[in-house]
C-alpha cells in the first residue's frame, strides 16, 4: 500500500493528489475516526465526506446527498471508533485527486490514506487478503467497500471470530442498504455470530450470491460487535469498466463475417460516457452495458456489414441529417439537458468542449451513438429549480433511440440478441 498521508487532524477540506503509473484497477484505502455530538459537546455529529476525481458517492435513494452516505465517516454511528473505507475502481494512468471534507473544522482524525494496484484474477475474481482487526466496538461500522462502475455476481468472506467475557464477535453485512439475513432464528441481522462455545475462536466463511447489475457504485458495509478479524474478502465481478473481456463474442456461420471487429470501439465509447455521466450529479441508476450497444449496432448495420445508409461507417445510424440526432448533437436543434441544479443547457453544451461531433469513421458513429442513447435515457421531471435529472430504463431509452414505425420489433430484436443471442431471423449469434 502506497501511503499518501496518515495520522493528522482534518480541519479544512484536504485535497490530495496522487499519480498512478499504469491504467488498472486500484484499491484506495481511507481510515478515520469521527466523534458524536456528545463527544463534540455540540448539537451535531462529526462527518467526513469523500470525492475522488470529482466523483461523488451519495447516500442511497437520494439525489446526490453525501451526508450519511455509506462512503462517509459518521460520528453519530462511530462514536470516535476507527473505520476503514475501501474504494475499488479503475484509474487511468496519470494524476488523480482525492478530496476529504470535514463537516466541522474541529479536527476529525484521519489515520491513513493510501492506494495500491490490484489484480482482477481469471473469471473476474477480485480477492483482498486484508487480515484486518480494529479496536473493540459495539454494533458499529467497521469496514465498507465501495465498488465503482461494475457489477457484482457474488462475494465470499472469511473471518475469525471469538467469544469474549459475556459477549462475542458478531458481523453484520449490508449490501446497498439491505441487511443480509442469517439462516438462524435468533439475531437474524447478524450473519456471523459467536456464543460461549467459541472460547477458542473459529473461522467463519460466508458466500452471498448478489447478481448486482453494473452501476456507478455498490456499497458493501460490514458492521462489527467486539473485535472480529476480516481475513479476506473476494468479489466475483461482471462487466467491469476498462475490461476488454466484457464483450460477448458473436459468430456468423452463414457468411463468415467478423462480427467482433468493432468490440474495442464499443468498449472505448461506453467506458468513456459511463465514466462521464457517473461522475456527475444525479448519475444513472444503472450504467450502460457494452453488450447492449453491440446488439443495437447489429440491428442498425449488421455490425458494419450493411451497405445501405452508409452502414459500413455510420454503424449506429446516428448521422443521417433527416434524423434528429445529428442536428441536435451539433447544437442546431434546441434540445436541453441537465447540467446542475441551477442550469439546464442544450445538449451540445453538456459534453466536453474539445470533443467535436462528427461521423466519418465507425468509431465516431459508435461514440456519438452512445452519447445520443444517453441523451434519450435522461429527462427532467419539471423545469422548476432546483432541477433534478431522472433516468429511464435502457429499454425505454432504446425505444426512444429508434422512434420509428417498427420500434416494437426493433426493441424486441435488440433484446433478443442481447439476452439470448438470437436475431429475429433465428440466426444464433452466441450461446452460453
Amino acid at each position: 500500500m502506497i501511503v499518501i498521508k496518515e495520522k493528522y487532524l482534518l480541519n479544512v477540506i484536504d485535497t490530495l493528489t496522487f499519480k498512478v503509473i499504469s491504467s488498472a484497477y486500484y484499491l484506495i484505502k481511507i481510515s478515520a475516526r469521527a466523534k458524536s455530538e456528545k463527544q463534540r459537546k455540540s448539537t451535531d455529529d462529526e462527518e467526513i465526506t469523500i470525492k475522488i476525481d470529482n466523483q461523488i458517492f451519495p447516500k442511497l435513494d437520494t439525489k446526490g446527498s453525501l451526508k450519511n452516505s455509506p462512503a462517509s465517516f459518521n460520528g453519530g454511528k462511530l462514536h470516535n471508533k476507527e473505520q476503514i473505507i475501501y474504494f475499488v475502481m479503475y484509474l487511468d494512468k496519470g494524476n488523480h485527486i482525492l478530496e476529504l471534507q470535514p463537516q466541522y473544522g474541529d479536527g476529525a482524525e484521519v489515520t491513513q490514506v493510501g492506494y495500491e494496484a490490484i489484480n482482477i484474477e481469471i473469471e473476474n475474481q477480485l480477492t483482498l487478503n486484508l487480515n484486518t482487526k480494529l479496536e473493540d466496538r459495539d454494533k458499529q461500522p467497521w469496514i465498507t467497500f465501495v465498488l465503482v462502475n461494475t457489477g457484482i455476481k457474488s462475494l465470499n468472506m472469511e473471518t475469525f471470530v471469538n467469544w469474549h467475557w459475556l459477549d462475542g464477535d458478531d458481523i453484520k453485512v449490508i449490501v446497498n442498504g439491505e441487511t443480509q439475513k442469517a439462516k438462524t432464528t435468533l439475531r437474524k441481522d447478524w450473519i456471523i455470530k459467536t456464543n460461549v462455545l467459541n472460547i477458542f475462536g473459529k473461522t467463519e466463511t460466508i458466500r452471498l450470491t448478489l447478481n448486482l447489475p453494473v452501476q456507478p457504485h455498490h456499497y458493501i458495509e460490514l458492521y462489527a460487535d467486539k473485535i472480529p478479524t476480516l481475513k479476506n474478502i473476494s468479489f466475483e465481478l461482471s462487466n467491469k469498466s476498462g475490461d476488454t473481456k466484457v464483450i460477448q463474442k458473436y459468430k456468423d456461420e452463414k457468411f463468415g463475417r467478423d462480427y467482433n471487429q468493432l468490440d474495442q470501439s464499443i468498449l472505448d465509447a461506453v467506458n468513456y460516457w459511463n465514466d462521464f455521466f457517473s461522475r456527475q450529479q444525479y448519475p444513472p441508476i444503472q450504467l450502460l452495458d457494452p453488450n447492449l450497444v453491440k446488439a443495437i449496432i447489429y440491428r442498425e448495420s449488421t455490425l458494419g456489414y450493411y451497405k445501405n445508409n452508409n452502414g459500413e461507417v455510420d454503424v449506429m445510424q446516428v448521422w443521417n441529417p433527416l434524423d434528429p440526432a445529428q442536428p441536435t448533437l451539433l447544437g442546431k436543434t434546441p434540445e436541453s439537458e441537465f447540467i446542475d441544479t441551477n442550469t439546464v443547457e442544450f445538449i451540445h453544451n453538456t459534453y466536453p468542449s474539445n470533443v467535436v461531433p462528427d461521423v466519418s469513421t465507425s468509431e465516431e458513429s459508435i461514440f456519438w451513438g452512445v452519447r445520443w442513447l444517453y441523451h434519450k435515457a435522461q429527462f427532467l421531471s419539471d423545469l422548476i429549480k432546483p432541477y433534478r435529472r431522472e433516468w429511464r430504463t435502457w429499454e425505454n431509452a432504446i425505444y426512444n433511440y429508434n422512434a420509428s414505425d417498427n420500434v416494437e420489433e426493433y426493441v424486441k430484436e435488440v433484446f433478443s440478441i442481447y439476452k439470448n443471442g438470437v436475431d429475429l431471423e433465428g440466426n444464433v449469434l452466441w450461446e452460453n
